[in-house]
């Protein structure tokens, strides 16, 4: 649980906006059992990441972000062992999965995600190690109901975490009638 709590506030922390480019670099930051290997994959490929943005799995399904080792492009002569280090590794943690969700997430809009996110273990044969609902409003109803689908579907070794990280579009506004004097 500590673990999911600090991964969730670096990757919200990490990304200025709540874009599909910010959260892949947030996640490339964050997630320290893929950090160096993703790292130096993008680098020795120059990669600008498009392979792993809007990645669909079948005609209805399509992932935000989808890390996963099907989805590494195979290395030339020069970068071949930082894609199969890549890829090896993500075999082994299984796929990152995000899905940014604008307005207010809702119970709905996580069961459908993990609906797709069984369909995406059943069709591909790979587990998840780490899923990512970003919303820019999350209520604590769906942070409940993820838990749930959480311990239900990690015991079958499919999800093993499950995330959601709030991330408004703007910042808050300053409280009305704060203390601080703006001195110009």
């Amino acid at each position: 649980m500590f673990e999911t709590n600090t991964l969730s506030i670096s990757i919200g922390v990490a990304m200025a906006k709540r874009t599909k480019e910010e959260a892949f670099r947030a996640i490339m930051q964050s997630v320290e059992q893929i950090n160096q290997p993703l790292n130096d994959y993008v680098t020795a490929t120059k990669s600008n990441f498009k392979e792993f943005i809007d990645v669909s799995v079948d005609k209805n399904i399509t992932f935000d972000i989808l890390i996963d080792s099907d989805h590494v492009l195979n290395g030339n002569n020069n970068n071949k062992d930082n894609s199969n280090n890549l890829r090896n590794v993500l075999k082994a943690y299984g796929a990152i999965i995000v899905k940014i969700f604008n307005g207010k997430t809702n119970k709905a809009s996580v069961e459908s995600y993990v609906n797709s996110l069984l369909q995406y273990t059943s069709r591909m044969k790979n587990q998840v190690g780490l899923s990512i609902i970003i919303g820019e409003e999350i209520s604590s109803e769906p942070q409940e109901y993820a838990s749930k689908l959480l311990h239900k579907h990690k015991r079958s070794g499919k999800i093993n975490n499950l995330i959601l990280i709030e991330k408004p579009s703007s910042p808050l506004p300053s409280s009305i009638g704060s203390d601080e004097i703006d001195i110009t």
